[in-house]
């Protein structure tokens, strides 16, 4: 059973912590990641550097900008993984990106070291749910599922198609958004910044967190679930 699943299964609210894979540097970030888990959260995301991240706000863009100046790039995150998952095989963890890394790097290759590497789920940022037949051959050979996004304007008919591709968790926009998900699927519900659901995701308030206060913020922030 993938650890995610573990996580959700006694009804426990989780604690999702994004954090940019290679920020500032390789070893600054392998650090950082055990701080965050070391100090209880239950899931880590960790975004992969891109050099357009569109989908992203200004803190993730210039932490992405940093780490690829310092020479992060997926080959080298995937063996920084290896370490993470041996230190915490109990441990969430979601990897999130963008298309283009990807496909530069291969699909069958990512896939093949994200189910070796025990990754609960991946999210890749651009891709619509149209275009899902690209990867769904690696899914289903690598048991490696993705994480939904769900928002306010995504439509009924629109979010019915979203829950029936392979996920291991949905991100909602709002509690409005959740409540929908929550009516249609077991699958667990994050939102930022809010616990009133199943997960709640810390995002810019991490990454702009230096190495050695970063256990202050994760436990400061589990404390409201």
């Amino acid at each position: 059973m993938k650890p995610m699943k573990n996580i959700f299964s006694g009804n426990k609210k989780a604690l999702i912590v994004f954090d940019c894979a290679g920020f500032p540097d390789m070893q600054t970030s392998e650090k950082r990641i055990n701080e965050i888990l070391s100090a209880g959260a239950d899931i880590v995301e960790l975004g992969i550097p891109f050099s357009d991240p569109m989908a992203d706000g200004a803190v993730i863009q210039e932490a992405y900008q940093t780490a690829l100046q310092n020479g992060a790039d997926l080959s080298k995150i995937t063996a920084m993984l290896k370490n993470i998952r041996d230190t915490f095989p109990e441990k969430g963890l979601i990897i999130s990106g963008y298309c283009n890394i990807f496909l530069q790097y291969g699909y069958e290759k990512l896939f093949a070291e994200l189910a070796a590497l025990d990754i609960d789920a991946l999210r890749i940022l651009d891709l619509p749910a149209e275009e899902f037949a690209e990867i769904a051959p690696y899914t289903e050979k690598y048991g490696v599922k993705i994480v939904i996004t769900a928002s306010t304007s995504t439509s009924d008919d629109r979010l019915k198609k979203l829950l029936a591709l392979p996920g291991s968790i949905v991100y909602c926009d709002n509690a409005q958004v959740a409540a929908k998900v929550k009516a249609q699927t077991v699958l667990p519900a994050a939102i930022k910044a809010c616990s009133s659901f199943d997960a709640m995701i810390v995002g810019d308030a991490a990454v702009k967190t230096p190495c050695g206060k970063l256990a202050d913020l994760v436990k400061a922030e589990q404390s409201k679930l």
